[in-house]
């Protein structure tokens, strides 16, 4: 696929599981289901939304193939270097490849490196690979930051296509935008980021509302009036979302009959006050739409 297919909205997943632990299959389809008639632009299915660092390698791949077989029209993205052993990253990005996902995502190597170190492992990584690739500087493992530099010699050496914004500066997104493609993850700066040329969105609430979020972006787009008010309802999303994430998703998810269970494997306990302010936003929002029984 070409790489100019990914823009636009892009929905983050939960895994859903049951109260045993495992994989909750039919949550999974019914969500898959729901960001698809959302109109989502592009699906992330392993991601740190989705928990990746506590899903098995076997899990992660079945993840993937299960986001492919039901993905309609919508491109899938995985990330393929999650492992803790960094030896492993080579096999693990060729399964992922091989699940048919339509682009790759790499969070920083476990070891933090210099540039010119991170240059050598991404391009290790990718020699074989024939899918679009993206960035992302995953919280959990390091807190990298990745140059507007580096981030261009990715761009020109090895056809790096995207990258996934966490950096909470507009400055930064300039200067990352002037390197190659730049996907915005902060719900707050989605507007001005928009006026400086991002190509789309990975916002945590599109785990839950991919509707909003798809709604905000083609309103962004075509410079419709409702914008501010989409974004501000967006914005008030992440924050009640962001202290628990992604136990806070999936209390919305399953109150509104889309998964299950709401369980975690992050040792995320939802407090009486977070509930409350969930329901508290979910009570003021737009409708959510109800699932279909399949």
């Amino acid at each position: 696929m070409d790489g100019s297919a990914i823009r636009g909205s892009i929905s983050l997943a939960v895994t859903p599981f049951l109260d045993n632990g495992v994989i909750d299959w039919n949550s999974f389809d019914h969500l898959m289901d729901f960001h698809a008639s959302a109109g989502s632009d592009a699906f992330f299915a392993v991601c740190g939304t989705s928990e990746m660092s506590l899903l098995t390698l076997d899990e992660r791949l079945q993840v993937a193939r299960r986001a492919v077989l039901r993905r309609g029209t919508m491109p899938v993205l995985a990330c393929g270097n999650v492992s803790t052993d960094e030896r492993e990253h080579p096999d693990e990005v060729r399964a992922m490849v091989d699940t048919g996902v339509d682009g790759l995502v790499l969070v920083p190597p476990v070891t933090p490196k210099d540039e010119s170190a991170w240059l050598r492992y991404v391009e290790s990584l990718i020699q074989s690979v024939d899918v679009p690739i993206l960035l992302y500087e995953w919280p959990e493992r390091n807190a990298y930051h990745i140059s507007p530099a580096l981030y261009l010699k990715m761009v020109e050496t090895l056809n790096v296509y995207g990258l996934k914004d966490t950096s909470g500066h507009l400055s930064v997104i300039s200067e990352r935008r002037g390197a190659g493609a730049v996907f915005q993850a902060v719900a707050s700066l989605v507007v001005p980021a928009f006026e400086l040329g991002i190509l789309g969105t990975t916002l945590i609430g599109s785990a839950v509302r991919p509707d909003l979020s798809k709604r905000l972006w083609e309103s962004l787009v075509t410079r419709d009036v409702s914008v501010d008010p989409l974004a501000r309802e967006i914005v008030l999303l992440h924050a009640v979302l962001d202290p628990s994430h992604p136990a806070g998703a999936k209390w919305l998810l399953k109150h509104a009959g889309w998964i299950t269970e709401d369980t975690t494997r992050k040792p995320a306990v939802l407090d009486e006050a977070q509930r409350a302010a969930l329901a508290t936003w979910a009570g003021a929002a737009a409708p959510f739409p109800m699932p279909v029984a399949t």
